[in-house]
């Protein structure tokens, strides 16, 4: 049953043209792979999924971000890359006619925190990137829609990163007299 949903010959030319690291695991789930690819690859990666004949019908089922932050001694990746990064941005892909799912892990090999967008192939991924943007700070290329959905506007906070602050000397409330949000500076608030 395993072996009865593999990749077009195809896909995999193309993923040794852009040489990608590429994983499955066929003892513990059979029909899901992992991919490591560099951010520049991602849109022709997903266009080519989009038009081609055996992989059109895929769907992008998840995208987030892993903040590996102060982790380098429990990732056992390629040094330069994990040295450079500290943030991967994955979709799960799931394709029907293959019944199998697909992990795309991003990287950059620039400092900053940018990655591509896909949101202009895949129409989904408009909301989920939208989301990873503002709990990272992840600043993604090509990007139609960048407003926030649920922090404020005022505020340049990412609360899904490692470094975030658990306790802070700021305390958040809504004033009914002034209908709007109040920051009052105190002293240490701990949680």
């Amino acid at each position: 049953m395993s072996q009865k949903y593999v990749f077009p010959v195809n896909t995999f030319l193309i993923f040794e043209k852009i040489n990608i690291l590429f994983w499955t695991s066929a003892t513990m789930q059979p029909n899901n792979y992992v991919i490591f690819i560099n951010t520049n690859w991602i849109y022709s990666l997903t266009k080519f999924f989009k038009y081609n004949h055996e992989l059109h019908d895929f769907f992008l089922i998840d995208n987030s971000v892993l903040n590996l932050h102060n982790l380098s001694t429990l990732i056992k990746l390629d040094n330069t890359i994990h040295n450079v990064n500290n943030f991967f941005n994955y979709y799960l892909c799931y394709f029907y006619n293959l019944k199998l799912k697909l992990y795309i892990l991003t990287y950059n090999t620039i400092e900053q925190i940018k990655f591509n967008s896909i949101d202009s192939i895949v129409l989904n991924a408009n909301w989920l990137e939208r989301e990873s943007s503002e709990m990272y700070g992840i600043f993604f290329y090509s990007k139609k829609d960048t407003r926030k959905l649920l922090l404020d506007y005022s505020r340049a906070e990412f609360p899904l990163r490692r470094d975030f602050s658990s306790e802070g000397y700021m305390d958040c409330f809504y004033s009914i007299f002034d209908n709007d949000v109040i920051y009052v500076t105190n002293e240490v608030v701990e949680l």
